[in-house]
Protein backbone atom coordinates (compact mmCIF):
# COMPACT_ATOMS: atom_id res chain seq x y z
CA UNK A 1 0.00 0.00 0.00
CA UNK A 2 1.19 3.55 -0.71
CA UNK A 3 -0.10 7.03 0.14
CA UNK A 4 1.23 10.41 -1.04
CA UNK A 5 0.15 13.81 0.26
CA UNK A 6 0.77 15.99 -2.83
CA UNK A 7 -2.18 14.51 -4.72
CA UNK A 8 -3.63 12.21 -2.04
CA UNK A 9 -2.43 9.21 -4.01
CA UNK A 10 -3.79 5.89 -2.82
CA UNK A 11 -2.13 2.87 -4.46
CA UNK A 12 -2.61 -0.78 -3.67
CA UNK A 13 -0.68 -3.68 -5.21
CA UNK A 14 -1.27 -7.42 -5.00
CA UNK A 15 0.59 -10.26 -6.64
CA UNK A 16 0.36 -14.02 -6.25
CA UNK A 17 2.88 -16.56 -7.50
CA UNK A 18 2.66 -20.33 -7.38
CA UNK A 19 4.86 -22.94 -9.00
CA UNK A 20 4.65 -26.69 -9.40
CA UNK A 21 6.79 -29.26 -11.19
CA UNK A 22 5.40 -28.45 -14.65
CA UNK A 23 3.19 -25.38 -14.10
CA UNK A 24 3.80 -21.84 -12.82
CA UNK A 25 1.36 -18.93 -12.38
CA UNK A 26 1.86 -15.25 -11.60
CA UNK A 27 -1.02 -12.80 -11.04
CA UNK A 28 -0.46 -9.09 -10.44
CA UNK A 29 -2.97 -6.25 -9.85
CA UNK A 30 -2.23 -2.59 -9.09
CA UNK A 31 -4.85 0.13 -8.51
CA UNK A 32 -4.05 3.83 -8.10
CA UNK A 33 -6.34 6.75 -7.31
CA UNK A 34 -5.01 10.31 -7.64
CA UNK A 35 -6.85 13.36 -6.33
CA UNK A 36 -6.28 16.90 -7.58
CA UNK A 37 -2.61 17.89 -7.40
CA UNK A 38 -1.53 20.43 -4.79
CA UNK A 39 1.22 22.85 -5.78
CA UNK A 40 4.06 23.96 -3.51
CA UNK A 41 4.03 27.05 -1.29
CA UNK A 42 7.01 28.93 -2.77
CA UNK A 43 6.02 29.35 -6.41
CA UNK A 44 4.81 32.55 -8.11
CA UNK A 45 1.21 33.63 -7.60
CA UNK A 46 0.63 33.32 -11.36
CA UNK A 47 0.45 29.56 -10.89
CA UNK A 48 -2.32 29.71 -8.30
CA UNK A 49 -5.65 28.23 -9.38
CA UNK A 50 -8.10 30.86 -8.14
CA UNK A 51 -11.15 29.57 -10.04
CA UNK A 52 -12.32 26.64 -12.11
CA UNK A 53 -15.35 25.57 -14.17
CA UNK A 54 -18.24 23.38 -13.05
CA UNK A 55 -21.39 22.55 -15.00
CA UNK A 56 -24.28 23.13 -12.62
CA UNK A 57 -27.80 22.22 -13.82
CA UNK A 58 -26.52 22.21 -17.39
CA UNK A 59 -24.93 25.66 -17.12
CA UNK A 60 -21.17 26.26 -17.16
CA UNK A 61 -20.30 28.20 -14.03
CA UNK A 62 -17.05 29.74 -12.82
CA UNK A 63 -16.48 28.60 -9.23
CA UNK A 64 -14.01 30.19 -6.84
CA UNK A 65 -11.37 27.74 -5.65
CA UNK A 66 -11.36 27.61 -1.86
CA UNK A 67 -7.69 26.55 -1.90
CA UNK A 68 -5.86 28.16 -4.87
CA UNK A 69 -2.95 25.71 -4.41
CA UNK A 70 -5.20 22.84 -5.50
CA UNK A 71 -4.90 22.42 -9.28
CA UNK A 72 -8.47 21.58 -10.29
CA UNK A 73 -9.11 19.37 -12.14
CA UNK A 74 -6.19 16.94 -12.29
CA UNK A 75 -7.68 13.86 -10.59
CA UNK A 76 -7.83 10.42 -12.22
CA UNK A 77 -7.39 6.72 -11.42
CA UNK A 78 -5.95 3.69 -13.17
CA UNK A 79 -5.64 -0.08 -12.87
CA UNK A 80 -2.92 -2.42 -14.16
CA UNK A 81 -3.25 -6.21 -14.29
CA UNK A 82 -0.98 -9.02 -15.45
CA UNK A 83 -1.36 -12.78 -15.73
CA UNK A 84 1.49 -15.13 -16.65
CA UNK A 85 1.32 -18.91 -17.11
CA UNK A 86 4.20 -21.29 -17.82
CA UNK A 87 3.94 -24.96 -18.71
CA UNK A 88 7.02 -27.15 -19.13
CA UNK A 89 6.01 -30.78 -19.72
CA UNK A 90 9.64 -31.90 -20.20
CA UNK A 91 13.11 -30.56 -20.94
CA UNK A 92 12.33 -30.21 -24.66
CA UNK A 93 9.20 -28.05 -24.53
CA UNK A 94 8.36 -24.74 -22.84
CA UNK A 95 5.04 -22.85 -23.13
CA UNK A 96 4.79 -19.23 -21.93
CA UNK A 97 1.58 -17.19 -21.90
CA UNK A 98 1.39 -13.53 -20.86
CA UNK A 99 -1.76 -11.37 -20.63
CA UNK A 100 -1.78 -7.66 -19.73
CA UNK A 101 -4.55 -5.12 -19.24
CA UNK A 102 -4.39 -1.50 -18.13
CA UNK A 103 -6.97 1.28 -18.18
CA UNK A 104 -7.48 4.79 -16.83
CA UNK A 105 -10.44 7.01 -16.19
CA UNK A 106 -10.77 10.27 -18.08
CA UNK A 107 -7.91 12.56 -17.06
CA UNK A 108 -7.99 16.33 -17.59
CA UNK A 109 -5.52 18.27 -19.72
CA UNK A 110 -4.73 20.93 -17.17
CA UNK A 111 -2.83 23.33 -19.45
CA UNK A 112 -5.91 23.70 -21.68
CA UNK A 113 -8.31 24.17 -18.77
CA UNK A 114 -6.40 27.12 -17.28
CA UNK A 115 -6.50 29.19 -20.49
CA UNK A 116 -8.78 32.22 -20.50
CA UNK A 117 -9.73 35.04 -22.82
CA UNK A 118 -10.56 38.45 -21.30
CA UNK A 119 -10.92 36.81 -17.90
CA UNK A 120 -13.33 34.08 -19.10
CA UNK A 121 -12.29 30.39 -19.38
CA UNK A 122 -11.82 29.09 -22.91
CA UNK A 123 -12.79 25.47 -22.14
CA UNK A 124 -15.33 23.81 -19.91
CA UNK A 125 -14.11 20.28 -20.75
CA UNK A 126 -10.75 19.07 -22.09
CA UNK A 127 -10.02 15.46 -21.18
CA UNK A 128 -7.97 12.55 -22.41
CA UNK A 129 -9.10 8.99 -21.96
CA UNK A 130 -10.14 6.59 -21.00
CA UNK A 131 -6.91 5.00 -22.15
CA UNK A 132 -6.99 1.22 -22.49
CA UNK A 133 -4.24 -1.24 -23.42
CA UNK A 134 -4.67 -4.99 -23.83
CA UNK A 135 -1.79 -7.24 -24.79
CA UNK A 136 -1.17 -10.96 -24.99
CA UNK A 137 1.61 -13.22 -26.16
CA UNK A 138 2.12 -16.97 -26.41
CA UNK A 139 5.56 -18.44 -27.03
CA UNK A 140 6.31 -22.12 -27.60
CA UNK A 141 9.97 -23.13 -27.41
CA UNK A 142 11.31 -26.49 -28.54
CA UNK A 143 14.83 -27.85 -28.09
CA UNK A 144 14.83 -31.36 -29.60
CA UNK A 145 17.42 -33.93 -28.63
CA UNK A 146 18.28 -34.55 -32.27
CA UNK A 147 17.33 -32.52 -35.31
CA UNK A 148 19.28 -31.79 -38.48
CA UNK A 149 17.38 -28.57 -39.28
CA UNK A 150 17.55 -26.69 -35.95
CA UNK A 151 18.77 -26.91 -32.38
CA UNK A 152 16.09 -24.62 -30.99
CA UNK A 153 12.84 -23.17 -32.32
CA UNK A 154 10.44 -20.56 -30.97
CA UNK A 155 6.90 -19.98 -32.20
CA UNK A 156 5.30 -16.70 -31.10
CA UNK A 157 1.75 -15.34 -31.30
CA UNK A 158 1.13 -11.83 -29.95
CA UNK A 159 -1.38 -9.02 -30.12
CA UNK A 160 -1.86 -5.49 -28.79
CA UNK A 161 -5.02 -3.40 -28.66
CA UNK A 162 -4.69 0.27 -27.72
CA UNK A 163 -7.53 2.77 -27.37
CA UNK A 164 -7.44 6.44 -26.39
CA UNK A 165 -9.91 9.29 -26.72
CA UNK A 166 -10.20 13.04 -26.30
CA UNK A 167 -13.16 15.16 -25.21
CA UNK A 168 -13.40 18.94 -25.43
CA UNK A 169 -16.11 21.56 -25.11
CA UNK A 170 -15.77 25.32 -25.11
CA UNK A 171 -17.08 27.28 -22.15
CA UNK A 172 -20.78 27.94 -22.65
CA UNK A 173 -20.97 25.74 -25.75
CA UNK A 174 -23.67 23.07 -25.91
CA UNK A 175 -21.62 20.71 -28.11
CA UNK A 176 -19.16 18.19 -26.73
CA UNK A 177 -16.63 16.88 -29.27
CA UNK A 178 -15.13 13.44 -28.82
CA UNK A 179 -12.52 11.58 -30.82
CA UNK A 180 -11.45 7.99 -30.30
CA UNK A 181 -8.40 6.28 -31.77
CA UNK A 182 -7.89 2.52 -31.87
CA UNK A 183 -4.75 0.64 -32.85
CA UNK A 184 -4.52 -3.15 -33.15
CA UNK A 185 -1.30 -5.02 -33.88
CA UNK A 186 -0.95 -8.76 -34.50
CA UNK A 187 2.30 -10.69 -34.91
CA UNK A 188 3.12 -14.29 -35.75
CA UNK A 189 6.72 -15.48 -35.87
CA UNK A 190 8.59 -18.76 -36.11
CA UNK A 191 12.32 -18.56 -35.41
CA UNK A 192 15.00 -21.23 -35.63
CA UNK A 193 18.60 -21.53 -34.46
CA UNK A 194 21.22 -23.96 -35.68
CA UNK A 195 24.87 -24.27 -34.67
CA UNK A 196 27.18 -25.22 -37.52
CA UNK A 197 30.69 -25.87 -36.23
CA UNK A 198 31.85 -22.47 -34.88
CA UNK A 199 29.03 -20.51 -36.53
CA UNK A 200 25.41 -19.97 -35.60
CA UNK A 201 22.60 -19.77 -38.15
CA UNK A 202 19.36 -17.93 -37.36
CA UNK A 203 16.39 -18.03 -39.72
CA UNK A 204 12.61 -17.84 -39.59
CA UNK A 205 9.41 -16.20 -40.84
CA UNK A 206 7.28 -13.39 -39.45
CA UNK A 207 3.88 -11.88 -40.26
CA UNK A 208 2.69 -8.51 -38.91
CA UNK A 209 -0.76 -6.97 -39.32
CA UNK A 210 -1.70 -3.50 -38.03
CA UNK A 211 -5.16 -1.93 -38.01
CA UNK A 212 -5.78 1.73 -37.18
CA UNK A 213 -9.16 3.41 -36.74
CA UNK A 214 -10.40 6.85 -35.72
CA UNK A 215 -13.90 8.02 -34.90
CA UNK A 216 -15.34 11.37 -33.94
CA UNK A 217 -18.65 12.32 -32.33
CA UNK A 218 -20.43 15.58 -31.67
CA UNK A 219 -22.87 15.45 -28.77
CA UNK A 220 -25.49 18.04 -27.86
CA UNK A 221 -25.29 17.96 -24.06
CA UNK A 222 -28.78 19.47 -23.78
CA UNK A 223 -30.58 16.89 -25.93
CA UNK A 224 -28.09 14.01 -26.03
CA UNK A 225 -28.21 13.91 -29.86
CA UNK A 226 -25.09 12.33 -31.44
CA UNK A 227 -23.54 13.15 -34.79
CA UNK A 228 -20.67 11.23 -36.38
CA UNK A 229 -17.85 13.60 -37.30
CA UNK A 230 -15.42 11.30 -39.10
CA UNK A 231 -14.04 7.79 -39.36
Amino acid sequence: MRYATANKEKTGHFDFNIGAKKWAFLTSVTYSDFDNLRMGSHGPDDYLRTQYVETINGVDTVVQNQNPKIQRPTAYSQINTMQKVRYMPNNNWNFDLGLFYTTTTDYPRYDRLIRDTNGAPESAVWDYGPQQWVSGNLQIQNTPDTNTLFDESAFTLSFQHFKEGRSDRDFGDSFLYKTQEKVAAYTTAWDFEKKIKKAKLNYGVEYIFNKVGSRGLKTDIATGDLTNRCF
